[in-house]
């Protein structure tokens, strides 16, 4: 080969090089125009940030209702008597097995106490128990045995009172404070005493008593449901 083929063979290998220098290496960076990455990621293929929930702030604690019991028929005209939420009475359960079950298979009117005057358990409430109906047909008045049968209006929880008498009261729905009946009888059923009062004028007037034996008696002030 001479001088002059040898340089034009090298300067045909530097022009090939030449040509070759601007192509994209395997592994190289897309260029601009070329792929995207994914929603959501980075351009270099790492993970999203997570993200952190929020709440709300914390708006403090719910004011609940006014429930407290009513212990005056006076102020249950003006707001009623309301069972308080989720109450139930303290001895429910039924008649099946248990120490509540032996409490409520009684034969004395205590099982009643915190229950509602109407409120039963098998069918049998304390209005509908026979010593109480003995009691409240004993009386004269054939309106007032109505009433008490009968009423429409808020009641009290049983309770039980210092001389050992069970005490139950209910009214008139929206006239409370001044139509109300209770009754008032030992556990065992005896001494049973039947108050009425029925004033719409006045609702600290006078209210009827019937006791055993017949009698009647007059005394200040509406039922008392304790």
């Amino acid at each position: 080969m001479t001088n002059k083929a040898a340089l034009g063979a090298i300067a045909l290998s530097v022009l090939l090089l030449a040509a070759g220098c601007g192509k994209d290496k395997p592994g190289s960076v897309a260029k601009a125009g070329g792929e995207t990455p994914a929603a959501g990621g980075t351009s270099d293929g790492a993970p999203p940030p997570p993200q952190v929930e929020t709440t709300d702030a914390d708006p403090g604690p719910a004011t609940e209702p006014d429930v407290t019991p009513v212990k005056n028929a006076v102020e249950a005209t003006r707001s009623g008597i309301r069972r308080p939420p989720g109450w139930a009475p303290a001895n429910a359960g039924g008649n099946t097995g248990g120490g509540s079950a032996g409490a409520r298979a009684r034969a004395d009117l205590a099982k009643y106490v915190d229950w509602r005057p109407r409120e039963s358990e098998g069918g049998l409430s304390f209005l509908a128990e026979p010593a109480v109906r003995r009691a409240v047909a004993a009386v004269r008045d054939a309106q007032v045995r109505e009433f008490i049968r009968n009423y429409n209006g808020p009641d009290a929880p049983i309770a039980q009172r210092k001389d050992g008498r069970l005490i139950a009261w209910g009214c008139e729905a929206r006239n409370c404070g001044f139509h109300n009946w209770a009754v008032a009888i030992r556990p065992d059923g005896s001494g049973a005493e039947i108050c009425y009062y029925h004033d719409d004028d006045d609702p600290d007037g006078t209210s009827t008593w019937y006791l055993a034996g017949g009698r009647t008696v007059k005394r200040a002030g509406n039922c008392p449901d304790e």
